[in-house]
Protein backbone atom coordinates (compact mmCIF):
# COMPACT_ATOMS: atom_id res chain seq x y z
CA UNK A 1 0.00 0.00 0.00
CA UNK A 2 0.95 3.24 -1.01
CA UNK A 3 2.82 5.19 2.58
CA UNK A 4 1.39 2.46 4.23
CA UNK A 5 2.35 -0.03 6.90
CA UNK A 6 0.90 -3.13 8.83
CA UNK A 7 -1.49 -0.05 10.36
CA UNK A 8 -3.22 0.33 7.16
CA UNK A 9 -4.99 -3.31 7.47
CA UNK A 10 -6.83 -2.16 10.80
CA UNK A 11 -10.71 -1.61 10.36
CA UNK A 12 -10.03 1.15 12.74
CA UNK A 13 -14.12 1.87 12.78
CA UNK A 14 -14.97 -1.88 13.53
CA UNK A 15 -16.68 -3.29 17.00
CA UNK A 16 -13.34 -5.22 17.69
CA UNK A 17 -10.88 -2.61 16.61
CA UNK A 18 -12.44 -0.48 19.86
CA UNK A 19 -12.66 -3.57 22.48
CA UNK A 20 -9.34 -5.15 22.05
CA UNK A 21 -8.16 -1.30 22.57
CA UNK A 22 -5.86 -1.50 19.45
CA UNK A 23 -5.09 2.46 18.61
CA UNK A 24 -3.83 1.69 22.49
CA UNK A 25 -1.86 -1.10 21.45
CA UNK A 26 -0.60 0.75 18.46
CA UNK A 27 0.51 4.00 19.98
CA UNK A 28 2.21 1.45 23.09
CA UNK A 29 4.79 0.31 20.17
CA UNK A 30 2.65 -2.70 18.55
CA UNK A 31 5.14 -4.45 16.48
CA UNK A 32 4.41 -5.91 13.11
CA UNK A 33 4.65 -9.47 14.49
CA UNK A 34 2.36 -8.71 17.10
CA UNK A 35 -0.08 -6.88 14.41
CA UNK A 36 -0.13 -9.20 12.04
CA UNK A 37 -1.24 -11.72 15.20
CA UNK A 38 -3.64 -10.09 15.90
CA UNK A 39 -5.01 -10.13 12.54
CA UNK A 40 -4.70 -13.45 11.94
CA UNK A 41 -6.47 -14.51 15.24
CA UNK A 42 -9.28 -12.21 14.26
CA UNK A 43 -10.68 -11.76 11.02
CA UNK A 44 -13.18 -8.49 12.07
CA UNK A 45 -10.02 -6.85 12.35
CA UNK A 46 -9.18 -6.52 9.05
CA UNK A 47 -9.81 -3.59 6.88
CA UNK A 48 -11.36 -5.18 3.86
CA UNK A 49 -10.99 -4.95 0.81
CA UNK A 50 -7.25 -5.61 0.46
CA UNK A 51 -5.12 -6.91 -2.64
CA UNK A 52 -1.16 -7.14 -2.26
CA UNK A 53 0.73 -8.19 -4.96
CA UNK A 54 4.73 -8.72 -5.41
CA UNK A 55 4.96 -4.73 -6.10
CA UNK A 56 2.23 -2.82 -4.55
CA UNK A 57 -0.85 -2.89 -3.07
CA UNK A 58 -4.00 -1.03 -1.86
CA UNK A 59 -6.49 -1.37 1.35
CA UNK A 60 -9.92 -0.35 0.91
CA UNK A 61 -11.91 0.58 -2.45
CA UNK A 62 -10.79 3.42 -4.53
CA UNK A 63 -11.06 2.68 -7.66
CA UNK A 64 -8.47 4.57 -8.99
CA UNK A 65 -5.81 2.86 -6.94
CA UNK A 66 -7.16 -0.24 -7.70
CA UNK A 67 -6.94 0.38 -11.64
CA UNK A 68 -3.25 1.90 -11.14
CA UNK A 69 -2.47 -1.92 -9.01
CA UNK A 70 -3.75 -3.77 -11.68
CA UNK A 71 -2.38 -2.16 -14.34
CA UNK A 72 -6.28 -0.71 -15.73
Amino acid sequence: AKEGSFKNLFNTSGVQYRELKVADKIKAGLTESEALKLLANNGKLIKRPFLLTDKDGVVGFRAEEWALVLGK
